[in-house]
């Protein structure tokens, strides 16, 4: 297979970033020739076609193709007048090259950041073409659109569709001879379909077009039609006349990663809150003795839902004879003596007092009331490929399996959704969610917009 031919070499890296608009000249007509027109015209249809890949505007090669196709037809059309000057044509076939110009403005005035893959793919010169038929002038070929010029990556065959003048079933009056060129190499001719009236279908094998996808760059295979129609002419059509017809133009491969997402979670857990409140555990003694001491052992406990922070103590009476029960217990003999106990939910206190007036011991318990607190992390960055499914796989501690998405195509469209939006997405299909283990898992596909 021959080398496959690039209008230009620069990479563009898509990383976040989606092009930016520009804008080019209409055609000035005054005081030119046909062929000085028709030359700007395909120097504009180039200088698109260029942006297209270095900016990685899809849409300008749309309107690049458009306007080299409309070129071609126009020199079809004209044949050997191109060196009459534009203001000798009749308004007629001034019009035709103002359709032309209309190209040009229809693409300075489209938002040229965002676009679809169906909206870049098909070639429109109906309107184009409608001039030609209102002409007097009898013509035996033009290209009235293409539809299917711009394709992601894809396992399956693509299909083109031509349509216009000069090919499809041969009947009494011309035969017609198609051949159809990709990348330089041969069509099969069971992959040309001229059953349709004034239409060919293109079924072009997938080996002929995979392989030069490129993951950050629009690749060109060029794509030539040669279209050989046969007339009878002479007395009574004893003899025939052959002409040769060609058209040319690009099959647009968009990059293969198709965008870039980046996938942060949501992930809820208990906190405490800031509120602290408080239980007293309080009890009274009298006529406790050396021989005979008194002993305090008390115990709370707070709801599932409240946890335990601190344990203060305080003595009102004969304090001096009351003692920390338990010699483990950390600090001097008069300290706090208590535990806290079950992570945080029960606590218990102690007191050994041998004094005979009456003593209160209280043990002031601080609790806090939990409350749910939203936390979100990042997970990965994800770069999209058309058609190929892609997995989410969450923190173990996201039992809620709460997500969201964001990110960017490189047609320009946003994504900006979360597990409870993702099913309204026309971008990203849901293809399911599940667990592995312990672990959410979402799985997903990318749609061509």
């Amino acid at each position: 297979m021959k080398k496959i031919i690039f209008f230009f070499s620069i990479t563009f890296f898509i990383s976040y970033v989606s092009y930016g608009q520009f804008s080019i000249p209409t055609i000035a007509f005054a005081g030119k020739t046909i062929k000085d027109i028709i030359n700007e015209f395909e120097n504009t249809g180039n200088r698109l076609m260029q942006n297209a890949q270095t900016a990685g505007n899809g849409v300008a090669s749309k309107f690049g193709n458009e306007i080299l196709v409309a070129t071609q037809n126009l020199n079809y059309y004209f044949g050997q007048n191109i060196d009459k000057t534009f203001i000798n044509l009749k308004i007629e076939e001034q019009n035709i090259f103002v359709e032309v110009n209309k190209l040009i403005d229809q693409f300075n005035n489209l938002n040229q950041t965002i676009s679809t893959v169906s909206e870049m793919t098909n070639l429109d010169l109906i309107e184009f073409t409608n001039r030609i038929n209102l002409l007097t002038k009898k013509v035996d070929y033009y290209i009235s659109s293409i539809n299917g010029t711009t394709v992601i990556n894809s396992d399956a065959t693509y299909l083109l569709s031509i349509t216009g003048l000069g090919f499809g079933l041969t009947d009494s009056r011309q035969k017609y001879n198609t051949t159809v060129y990709i990348n330089g190499n041969l069509l099969p001719a069971t992959a040309i379909d001229l059953t349709q009236r004034r239409q060919i279908r293109l079924h072009i094998p997938n080996v002929q077009v995979k392989p030069f996808f490129k993951d950050n760059r629009i690749v060109y295979i060029p794509i030539k039609i040669i279209s050989e129609i046969t007339k009878p002419s002479g007395w009574f059509g004893t003899s025939s006349n052959t002409s040769k017809y060609e058209t040319k133009f690009n099959l647009v491969l968009m990059p293969t990663i198709a965008g870039e997402i980046n996938i942060s979670e949501v992930i809820s857990q208990r906190v405490l809150d800031n509120t602290t409140l408080t239980q007293s555990i309080s009890r009274s003694f009298q006529g406790c003795k050396t021989k005979q001491p008194c002993e305090m052992v008390e115990s709370w406990s707070c709801n599932e839902n409240q946890k335990i922070i601190g344990v203060r103590y305080a003595c009102d009476g004969q304090c001096g004879w009351a003692y920390k029960k338990r010699a483990s217990t950390p600090g001097d003999q008069y300290a706090p003596d208590y535990d806290i106990l079950n992570d945080g939910k029960s606590v218990t206190v102690y007191r050994h007092l041998d004094g005979e007036n009456q003593t209160t011991i209280t043990y002031y318990v601080d609790y806090k009331n939990y409350k749910k607190d939203f936390q979100t992390i990042k997970n990965s960055t994800i770069k999209l490929k058309y058609g190929e499914p892609f997995d989410i796989l969450l923190n173990a501690n996201n039992s809620d399996c709460n997500y969201s998405i964001i990110g960017k195509l490189t047609t320009g469209q946003t994504i900006n959704y979360n597990n409870n939006t993702i099913s309204n997405s026309p971008y990203l299909k849901l293809l399911g969610v599940g667990k592995t283990g312990d672990i959410c898992k979402a799985s997903f596909n990318l749609i061509a917009p």
